[in-house]
């Protein structure tokens, strides 16, 4: 990837892309869009908008201004979409929510957008989001391969935004742990308590997991000893204990609370949502992310399209011996740890990014589980 220039890349997991991508020069916008074709449509809006509009900065632009800026701009571009959903066929606008045949009409995106700037000449890189699609600097430096996060995951674990959204009282959305087979609040766990503490649940999944993999690598030695022609004895001791060790903790597994998670991402995260409908005890209306774009029925109990504005200065950083600005949707952010990411980034060809990261996903969750986007920045 050149220094001047900046590239990006998507991939679908299925017949409709409802991420989109944008980017110039100093300029890039990404979106990841939910609630199929108005959650594309909206992305697709939100990203062309943006980066346009932030490409047309000329000359020296004062980061301060971004704090303005940048809401206004996204809360006219939320209050678009409305008015563009507004005029598909027996869609009617009620209580500004658009609805069909007496139901929600879903649609929405995340949206982060990023300029790369000079102030009085410093140089620095403004980021502003809305959802779970982030940013980071990615740097290597005598080998090591770092990555600073330069946004805010507005997400359903976060005691900042679950402490916003009880200010909506008795309309705020709960928030929860998606669990198997639950479509009701009831049904699924909840991630904080009243107070704000956040619940702890006995976590039996990971050493149910480990006892799982001890007890097939046992039998499999057992197996293979067996048609060797090998003797067994000693091998068929030790898969004897395991099998103890394994049945005791699969009791614990499936007797606890946390068997009913649902385990995500390559860093064990569990999915936690905001579910939208809090008067409804069969809710089933539920997403990942505290703020969006439209999704307009869930701005009535706690989203919000206001954005987080975050200024980097680059002369503040340690850019090492190469540095990187990189954003990507959360299909590419589930499947690494952070520097994991870094280095696979900033070591291989703009080419190889996304079969790498849909062979990934592909790995982890035996099918390439969400659309993959991401727009990257050679700074040194």
């Amino acid at each position: 990837m050149s220094n001047m220039s900046m590239i990006g890349d998507m991939k679908a997991k299925g017949v409709l892309m409802e991420d989109a991508i944008s980017f110039f020069d100093c300029a890039a916008a990404l979106a990841d869009g939910h609630g199929g074709r108005y959650g594309a449509v909206m992305a697709t809006t939100a990203v062309t908008s943006c980066a346009m509009a932030l490409n047309e900065m000329k000359g020296e632009v004062d980061p301060a201004q971004f704090y303005e800026i940048m809401p206004m701009m996204f809360a006219q571009l939320h209050k678009s979409f409305i008015a563009q959903v507004g005029q598909e066929p027996g869609v009617v606008i009620h209580d500004d929510v658009p609805m069909r045949q007496g139901m929600v009409v879903r649609g929405g995106t995340s949206l982060t957008t990023m300029y790369l700037g000079t102030f009085q000449g410093r140089a620095y890189i403004m980021t502003a989001n809305v959802g779970d699609s982030d940013a980071f600097l990615f740097t290597v430096k005598d080998g090591v391969y770092r990555s600073k996060k330069l946004t805010v995951t507005h997400e359903p674990t976060s005691l900042d935004e679950y402490r916003r959204v009880q200010q909506f009282r008795e309309l705020a959305a709960h928030f929860v742990y998606d669990t198997k087979g639950s479509y009701t609040v009831a049904g699924h766990l909840p991630v904080f308590e009243a107070d704000g503490t956040m619940i702890h649940y006995e976590d039996t999944y990971a050493p149910y997991t480990a006892a799982t993999k001890a007890y097939q690598d046992a039998w499999h030695a057992v197996d293979r000893a067996k048609k060797a022609g090998q003797p067994t004895q000693e091998l068929r001791a030790t898969l004897d204990a395991i099998i103890a060790d394994y049945n005791v903790k699969k009791v614990n597994y499936e007797g606890s609370l946390d068997s009913r998670r649902m385990p995500n991402t390559a860093r064990g995260d569990r999915g936690a949502y905001i579910m939208m409908d809090a008067l409804d005890s069969n809710n089933n209306l539920k997403l990942a992310m505290t703020r969006c774009l439209g999704d307009f029925h869930g701005h009535k109990v706690g989203l919000t399209h206001v954005p987080d504005v975050v200024i980097t200065w680059l002369d503040e950083e340690d850019l090492g011996d190469h540095a990187v600005f990189f954003m990507a949707s959360d299909g590419i952010l589930d499947c690494y740890h952070m520097e994991e990411l870094a280095q696979i980034v900033m070591t291989n060809e703009p080419s190889q990014l996304i079969p790498m990261f849909y062979a990934k996903s592909t790995e982890l969750f035996h099918k390439c589980h969400d659309d993959m986007s991401y727009v990257a920045k050679h700074l040194k």
